[in-house]
């Protein structure tokens, strides 16, 4: 039987599969600039990741949820098994526990699995007129 996860590695079609800890990044960072350019608020959607290149289209699941999410900036900054910080709107799907700040604490990080990275130009490319 072919691993189908296997197969599009191998045909460049994914970039990566990755398992480790997602965190979040939030309002002491709202109003700066993305590693994309983009500016981070309270409404971005998006993720950090220290590799995957900017603009590709990864899925990052949880066991309470998924989502389909663009790379806009870098990070995380921290132990090695840290592979993203979301946004506040993608941890609203992804972290179980909830997140926050409790008496000035951060807190919310959640074991996810990165699936992805279809290029956004590869993706226009391959889907041309289906959007």
């Amino acid at each position: 039987m072919i691993d189908p996860i296997r197969l599009l590695l191998a045909l460049g079609v994914l970039l990566c599969t990755e398992t480790g800890i997602a965190t979040w990044y939030g309002p002491s960072f709202y109003g700066q600039p993305q590693a994309n350019g983009d500016i981070y608020t309270a409404d971005t959607w998006g993720v950090a990741h220290k590799t995957i290149p900017l603009g590709t289209t990864v899925v990052v699941m949880s066991r309470c949820g998924s989502v389909v999410v663009e790379v806009t900036d870098r990070g995380p900054y921290g132990p090695p098994d840290w592979i993203v910080d979301a946004s506040p709107r993608v941890a609203a799907i992804l972290f179980c526990g909830g997140y926050g700040h409790y008496n000035g604490v951060a807190y919310g990080m959640e074991r996810v699995m990165v699936v992805g990275g279809v290029w956004k130009h590869s993706r226009n490319a391959m889907f041309r007129g289906i959007e």
